[in-house]
């Protein structure tokens, strides 16, 4: 097996389906970015209003709304579209991206608020589902103008940060089933994913979708639509071996890990280790994967450690193998 010591050919390789020498990380082979002018006053830790006017707070787990545009589902039309060009994306991409070697390493950018989430931003949570059945043409305009929105807001980031690997965020999954059935799912949202996926491969792009919890029914259903890799897979909602087993060879797993029980702030230092393994030894045979077991928050730096450790213990008994 081929080590890849160029970040950038490794990542080729992982999305090619080769099996490499060692596994992908992020801030050697890649650099993993998230989308800032998409937040309110990140820079300064507090709460505001995003650029479709929803206020949000910020809270331990990160910018979450808490103020509804609409109070009906019937108002989708009212509700005001920002201008893409003006996020400020030019300015931030010279800043974040100063420095950086794109010769060795892959950009790959989280792009928060997909179809689904923007929809419960600016309706509110139970007003968005209430709008698959009370006021379904109109929501499929809103999808439909989101998707348009997302098509020019990702032409744009290609053009300043020229990202490889675009990752788009729209959580539909709960603990043990989707937050809506997949035939809602195939219903609304695929049509408008579809588009999406399209249109970032036409320009240059890798499509990973980020969804947390249960969604192993539509995962055959993103293969069709030419997802390339999934994130988080976690592993406390979702039978992993099985993906692996009936996905593996066909996208990019990204994660595949018991991501709660890890942040957990109870986990001790053998939980961390041993669901790492995990995730490894279901993830990586057979190639397609990156270990995303992202662990953020102060006072979990010695998780960070634990988890690199058993990569790279893993990786020796890999390659040995």
């Amino acid at each position: 097996m081929n080590h890849y010591d160029n970040g950038r050919a490794l990542m080729e390789a992982v999305f090619r389906g080769e099996e490499t020498g060692r596994l992908p990380r992020d801030g050697v082979d890649y650099l993993n970015l998230m989308f800032m002018p998409e937040y309110p006053q990140a820079l300064e830790g507090r709460g505001g209003y995003d650029p479709f006017g929803v206020y949000m707070e910020l809270t331990p787990e990160g910018f979450t709304p808490t103020k509804a545009v609409i109070d009906d589902v019937e108002d989708w039309e009212d509700v005001v579209f920002p201008d893409p060009a003006a996020l400020g994306m030019e300015e931030d991409a010279k800043k974040v991206l100063a420095g950086f070697d794109r010769d060795r390493m892959m950009l790959r950018m989280d792009i928060p608020y997909g179809h689904f989430e923007r929809l419960w931003s600016v309706a509110g949570f139970e007003n968005a589902l209430v709008g698959f059945y009370a006021a379904p043409d109109g929501t499929r305009a809103m999808l439909s103008k989101l998707t348009d929105y997302f098509i020019e807001k990702f032409r744009l980031i290609k053009k300043y940060y020229d990202v490889d690997i675009l990752v788009s965020h729209d959580d539909w999954g709960g603990n043990d089933s989707m937050l809506f059935s997949p035939e809602m799912w195939r219903e609304f949202i695929k049509p408008e994913l579809k588009r999406l996926v399209d249109a970032t491969h036409e320009m240059g792009m890798y499509y990973e979708q980020h969804s947390c919890g249960h969604i192993q029914e539509i995962i055959g259903d993103l293969i069709e639509l030419g997802v390339d890799a999934l994130q988080p897979l976690m592993a406390s909602c979702n039978d992993i071996p099985w993906i692996k087993r009936t996905y593996g060879d066909k996208l990019v797993l990204c994660g595949c890990c018991d991501t709660r029980g890890i942040v957990d702030q109870g986990a001790s230092e053998e939980d961390v280790r041993r669901k790492a393994r995990e995730s490894f030894e279901t993830g990586a045979p057979g190639g397609r994967f990156i270990p995303s077991q992202v662990v953020y928050g102060l006072g979990n730096e010695w998780k960070r450690a634990v988890i690199e450790e058993e990569l790279q213990q893993y990786e020796e008994t890999y390659l040995r193998g």
